[in-house]
């Protein structure tokens, strides 16, 4: 899951008919509702693997770049 697959997930969580509050939601990650607000508003990716694994998302790595010309390849050839 990345990042905007968990923002829709929340939107769709505060759509729901009982409109759930941003500290019910963030109850059910288990993560801080200020937080949770500024992931859903696009404010902030989260970069900690506890607060991402919670949220269901992949965790990440560090790359090193091509040491030619200093862009990370993401082709496999």
């Amino acid at each position: 899951m990345d990042i905007v697959d968990v923002r829709k997930h929340i939107a769709m969580l505060r759509a729901v008919p009982i409109e759930m509050s941003w500290t019910a939601i963030a109850a059910l990650f288990g993560v801080n509702n200020g937080l949770l607000w500024n992931i859903a508003e696009g404010r902030r990716d989260p970069k900690d693997p506890h607060i991402r694994q919670r949220l269901g998302m992949d965790a990440l790595i560090e790359v090193a770049p091509c040491p030619s010309c200093g862009i990370v390849h993401t082709k496999q050839h």
